[in-house]
């Protein structure tokens, strides 16, 4: 991988130099090529998170305007990327300390959705593309997969020895920044498939519910946690996972009874609304009967509503 990526950049940059691109000599290798920078620069810009987080902080706590965090961003952004052209052009051994890692997708296309929004920004209302809240949530996200902490764990040597990586699973070892460790399940959509087959089920029975992946790789596995832990920051969905056969069924009771409470209020309501609007209808009814009709069911929303706040 490394020499491969060295021989196709030193390719390009010798067609540059003779006024050619890649992309039209050799669009194959420059498909290749692309894909080694894009992970390259995910990772280089993630190098010098530090930058972005004290950014994100000072706007986020309001010690800098919208407007003065977005030129900051863009400037920080910039002097990174400007940086590892120089680097691209230069040739220089140092890229593979970045090539070498898991790329970080999501956080390359969260940094571009701030950088987006950074560059739309402004105090003009008129021409501002995006406004204050939406660039404040984006900052938000990317403080918190930035601040993020975990490891993956997994036996690769186990990993190395499958034959069929379209058609394997294996078990993967998460520990979350509180320090607690679960145990997940990552597959591929055939393994399961066969395991079907094996056991001649036309379905896969119940049991602890797996993380569904392409290809069984190193790279992707990786890929696969760091999106389940981006969306939800706190571990939710790996706890979810790893407790899904042991979660007291006094649980599922509590919300179905919740759910169960909500269904009938809002029942309740929608079919007082119709009962209302019938009676409101009927002309025959004298005044005051129609009034002390509505100001009863009046006092009924009152106690729907009462009952929905406890």
């Amino acid at each position: 991988m490394k020499s491969d990526f060295f021989k196709l950049l030193a390719q390009s940059n010798q067609l540059k130099k003779n006024k050619k691109l890649l992309r039209k000599e050799y669009p194959e290798e420059d498909k290749k090529l692309v894909k080694f920078l894009a992970t390259i620069e995910d990772n280089f810009h993630y190098s010098e998170k530090q930058e972005y987080i004290n950014l994100a902080k000072e706007f986020l706590e309001n010690q800098i305007t919208a407007e003065d965090f977005s030129y900051s961003f863009l400037t920080i952004y910039e002097s990174i990327s400007k940086k590892l052209g120089r680097m691209i052009r230069d040739e220089s051994s140092a890229l593979i300390n970045f090539l070498s890692k898991n790329r970080r997708s999501d956080f390359g296309r969260l940094l571009l959705s701030v950088y987006g929004s950074c560059d739309s920004f402004s105090l003009d209302t008129t021409v501002s593309m995006s406004d204050e809240k939406e660039l404040k949530n984006d900052v938000q996200n990317l403080l918190l997969m930035l601040k993020n902490k975990f490891s993956i764990e997994f036996d690769e040597t186990e990993l190395n020895e499958i034959k069929d990586t379209y058609n394997a699973n294996i078990e993967v070892f998460v520990t979350l920044e509180d320090g607690f460790t679960v145990t997940i399940i990552v597959g591929t959509p055939e393994n399961l498939e066969y395991l079907m087959e094996k056991d001649n089920k036309n379905f896969y029975g119940p049991g602890l519910p797996w993380v569904i992946v392409q290809e069984l790789t190193k790279e992707i596995i990786h890929e696969a946690i760091e999106a389940y832990i981006n969306t939800r920051p706190d571990g939710y969905w790996l706890k979810l996972y790893h407790f899904a056969t042991d979660i007291d069924m006094a649980v599922f009771n509590q919300l179905q009874a919740q759910e169960i409470k909500k269904l009938a209020q809002f029942n309740l309501l929608i079919g007082s609304d119709n009962f209302k609007a019938k009676i409101k209808n009927l002309d025959q009814l004298e005044q005051s009967m129609k009034s002390d009709l509505v100001a009863s069911f009046d006092q009924l929303y009152k106690q729907i509503d009462i009952m929905g706040q406890k």
